[in-house]
């Protein structure tokens, strides 16, 4: 967490934010595990991007969560 945050940014932070281990299958995207496969343009559009738009859902959808992957 960051430092400084207050009482109710720190819940939020613990709530919903959730890291989200590695899997080989994101390798498919580009990533391949190292310190920046994250920032790989295939692996944003069918990862990141995907949590980013849908981050009002309640529940995360994944690339690789898709039909064929």
């Amino acid at each position: 967490m960051p430092w400084g945050l207050s009482q109710e940014d720190r819940r939020l932070y613990a709530s919903q934010l959730h890291q989200q281990k590695y899997l080989p299958k994101m390798a498919d995207a580009g990533n391949t595990g190292s310190h920046v496969g994250w920032a790989g343009r295939s692996f944003v559009v069918e990862w990141i991007a995907p949590l980013i738009n849908t981050q009002a859902d309640s529940q995360a959808h994944y690339a690789a969560d898709q039909p064929g992957n």
